[in-house]
């Protein structure tokens, strides 16, 4: 038995994010919600089946490690094109650090996986005629996609600084991006006011194009799929803590610079986007 060392085993959290082992305990953090420009895309896959290896680790000069690595799959649904579809995650790897110093944590993680559809969108139904008929097609069968983020956050009890940087790459036709969120909050007793920047970015328009394919729909970035995703954001918050295990956070977003795409929306809103938000997180 060694307390540093831990092996566990079945569904676990796929941990690709810095706060992934209780992103849906909302109380743990200052936002209403984690940022939707990291969180919002890759966020969708959020646990798998297998097993995972844990392993302490004490360094010198006050600092502490905690390394991971896990492998599984999973079978779940995800949303995209505006529909619903099914997805299995194969042979997900991956691995990451945590270091720890007084206030501070950095987060680093690697994590791969084959990735394939059951069905395609139904919003795809006309991009797919137009690349059969070209001798092409937009079945997605074990595509190799990878995930890597970078994490930090400092909280001494007057300051908060957090963030994370993510890169997002699916082999083919499907969209790679990169996004990051930046948060500065001041702690005055009880209150947390806090001011969060997310962009989202897509990264591969240039290589989802397909020679040939008729009815006008040859540049996926032109086709009415919804694929692409922009967006930035500017988040003031202020989290209340009423009391142990209660607070009360209100929100005002501002989504805006998606430049024609959908964002992380359905379907393309045409404008900027404001969002009012409250909340009453517990636990117990």
């Amino acid at each position: 038995h060694r307390p540093d060392l831990k092996l566990r085993a079945g569904r676990l959290r796929l941990p690709i994010f810095m706060i992934s082992e209780y992103q849906e305990v909302g109380y743990t953090y200052p936002w209403v919600r984690p940022p939707s420009e990291v969180y919002g895309l890759v966020g969708q896959f959020t646990s798998y089946d297998g097993f995972d290896v844990l392993y302490d680790l004490p360094l010198r000069g006050g600092w502490h490690a905690n390394l991971q690595a896990y492998w599984g799959g999973r079978a779940s649904t995800v949303l995209l094109a505006g529909s619903t579809i099914g997805v299995d995650l194969d042979d997900a790897v991956g691995v990451n650090v945590r270091l720890n110093y007084r206030d501070l944590d950095l987060f680093a993680g690697y994590n791969r996986a084959d990735l394939s559809f059951s069905t395609l969108p139904a919003s795809l139904a006309a991009i797919q005629a137009c690349c059969l008929a070209a001798g092409q097609s937009l079945v997605v069968e074990k595509e190799d996609l990878t995930f890597k983020a970078l994490g930090w956050h400092y909280d001494d009890g007057d300051w908060l600084f957090m963030g994370e940087y993510t890169i997002f790459n699916i082999d083919e036709w499907l969209i790679d991006t990169e996004a990051y969120y930046a948060t500065v909050g001041h702690h005055f007793g009880r209150f947390l006011p806090h001011f969060t920047f997310g962009k989202l970015n897509t990264t591969d328009g240039s290589n989802r194009i397909f020679p040939g394919a008729i009815g006008g729909f040859d540049n996926l970035r032109n086709a009415p799929t919804f694929l692409d995703a922009e967006q930035s954001s500017w988040t003031l918050g202020l989290r209340y803590d009423h009391m142990p295990g209660i607070a009360l956070k209100f929100e005002w977003q501002r989504i805006a610079d998606l430049n024609g795409t959908a964002g992380l929306f359905t379907a393309p809103p045409g404008k900027d986007v404001d969002v009012w938000s409250f909340v009453i997180d517990t636990v117990f």
